[in-house]
Formats: C-alpha cells, structure tokens, sequence
C-alpha cells in the first residue's frame, strides 16, 4: 500500500530540505572522522582496505546522485502538475503536462528503487568494511553516532519524498442583525459562509478584508437587502485548513451560503466547519 501524503507549507518542505542536507553533512563528517580515528587499524592488506574504502565512496557518491535525481524530479513532476491544473480547460496544453507529470512519476519510481538497491549495496559494503577494523571505545561510540544519523537521514528522506506542499483553504462565517422598528417578525438574521484558496504561507488575516467585502457585496445582491441600513454584523468564525493543491487549487472568493430568517437568534445557526470538509 503506497505510503499516505504528508500536507506541508512550502515553508515547512523547505525545512525538511535542509534538514536532510544537515544530516546528509553530518553523516559525511562522522564518516571523515571514522577514516580519520581508524588510520592503521586495518587487519587487512592496506591496497584491500583501499580498495574497499573507494568503492565505499563511490556507493556513497552515486547514492547522492541518484538522490539529487529523485529531487530533480520530484521538482519537475511538481511543475507538470501545476501547469495541468492552470491548462484544465484546454485539452490538448493539460494532456501534455499531465503526460508530462506521468513521466516523471516514472522516473522516480525507477529512482527510488535504484536507491533501496543502492542503499542495501552501501550497507553490505559497510559491514564487510567495518568488520576489517580494530574495536575502541571510541569506535564503538563513533559507530553507534554513524548509525544514528544514517537512520535519521532515511527516515526524513522517506519523510520528504511523501511531503507535498499544500494550498490553504480559508473560511469565514459572518452574520448581520437588523432589529426592526416595526416589531419583532420585521426582524432579520442573517448568516453567510465564504472562503478562499491561498498559498500555505501566507496568513489568513491577509485575506480577511478581502472575505468580509466580499461577504457584504453578495449580501447586498439579494433583492430587497439594498434597503436594510442600521445592520449590526459578526464575525463568527475565521478558520483555516491546509488542503491539497490537486483538489483545491488557488482560487478567489466563493460564497458556500447565504442564509436569513426573521427572527434574531442568540446563536449562529449554521457551522463553518461544514463547509471545511474535503
């Protein structure tokens, strides 16, 4: 079973990024230090333990390649699919992006598995070479840390291979009063819900003037609420969700509901969360 999506800000995939490139640095000095503490503690004829060690860093080095690829192309896939979502109404632009997209996901499944083979080649390869070195303390505590960091680092690889960077669903909900002079069933309530889809990076609080304008303008296009003054309004709720950017892509304003009644309640009667789900 393929393994489920993680949704992130492109804030937060970035993170993830540079986390993988400190491991990746890290785990590169551990493994110059380890060299470095072992120098003439071979129990094996110095030509083998050379040899072994360039064949090491040759996997190493190929592995980095082969990693570099797989975020080529992960990239790449990830504009294809941007641009299928921007080309939805022309055919002939969305079906070349998405063939595009297609492709890509093909290299990187081949990627990936050349990247287990290689990581299995690399481990194999590493413990026929650190079975050729003297036991220390230190050693031992230097390995342990080597081993650590490895795990690490293939754990946030996984991580980041599952991240996807997602858009943000924002909602408001917002009601307005009108307590009419001519008596209680001249009263109004009214309620509506709106929302937009915006970049996860960028806070909801940006877009609130946009919402509440937007709100009042549907408002006012209802026939006979041009004529309402005096309305005492709320905001009720003001929420946001990180959703997916192949379901929700950007988009502006759109009203979910615009609902009244004559009669002033205490409580809202509708929940903004009905309209947050995917």
């Amino acid at each position: 079973m393929a393994e489920e999506e993680i949704l992130v800000t492109r804030r937060e995939y970035e993170e993830e990024r540079k986390l993988v490139s400190q491991l990746e640095a890290q785990l590169i000095e551990l493994q110059a230090k380890w060299l470095e503490k072992t120098k003439g503690l071979e129990i094996v004829p110095a030509e083998e333990y050379r040899r072994e060690k360039r064949e090491i860093e040759l996997l190493e080095r190929e592995l980095r390649k082969l990693w570099s690829d797989w975020g080529w192309y992960m990239y790449q896939r990830r504009i294809a699919l941007e641009e299928a979502e921007r080309y939805r109404g022309t055919p002939e632009l969305y079906r070349r992006a998405t063939a595009r997209a297609g492709r890509y996901l093909a290299l990187i499944r081949e990627t990936i598995r050349a990247i287990r083979e290689m990581n299995r080649a690399l481990a194999s390869a590493r413990a026929a070479f650190e079975r050729k070195l003297v036991a220390t303390p230190e050693l031992a505590s230097l390995r342990r840390m080597m081993e650590e960091t490895q795990r690490k680092l293939e754990y946030e690889r996984e991580r980041l291979e599952r991240k996807v960077i997602a858009n943000k669903l924002i909602a408001m909900h917002k009601r307005w009063f009108y307590d009419s002079p001519r008596g209680p069933y001249h009263d109004i309530s009214i309620e509506t819900v709106a929302s937009m889809v915006i970049d996860s990076d960028e806070p909801k609080e940006k877009y609130e003037k946009t919402l509440k304008e937007f709100m009042e303008d549907k408002m006012y296009e209802k026939p006979g609420f041009e004529r309402l003054t005096d309305l005492t309004e709320e905001v009720v709720g003001f929420e946001e969700k990180l959703v997916h950017p192949r379901k929700h892509p950007l988009r502006g304003p759109e009203l979910h509901t615009l609902e009244y009644w004559h009669t002033i309640f205490k409580t809202a009667q509708l929940k903004i969360t009905d309209f947050m789900r995917d």
